[in-house]
């Protein structure tokens, strides 16, 4: 009787041992998430650091591919980016136009071949 007693005692203290272990692993892997989301905010936030720039107008930080200030509506000098010639973007939105044409004619003539 007393034998079992104590295998009862033994039992609860590795189920309480064993439950410890599992809360500190949990605990663990949680402050490992923490860290890994920290370090992808701050990694993050650098990337975002590079393109910011001053306005010369109202002095607010705003991103350098900006062509117009948020806050004042001041122009601003895109760097390193420059807005599409519309010359080119009228012949690049026609020969799309043209392509998705020519591609929903195919599926049709393709639909009308397998259905017959």
């Amino acid at each position: 009787m007393q034998k079992k007693e104590e295998n009862e005692g033994t039992n609860m203290r590795k189920k309480a041992e064993r439950e410890e272990e599992k809360a500190q692993k949990k605990a663990e892997r949680e402050e490992e998430k923490a860290q890994k989301k920290a370090q992808r905010e701050k990694k993050h936030r650098a990337r975002l650091e590079q393109h910011v720039v001053s306005c010369p107008h109202c002095g607010k930080n705003v991103l350098d591919h900006m062509s117009e200030c948020p806050y004042c509506k001041g122009v601003l000098v895109p760097a390193g980016y420059r807005p599409v010639d519309p010359e080119k973007f009228k012949k690049i939105k026609l020969a799309c136009t043209i392509a998705g044409i020519a591609v929903a004619i195919a599926v049709v003539v393709v639909i009308f071949v397998v259905l017959r």
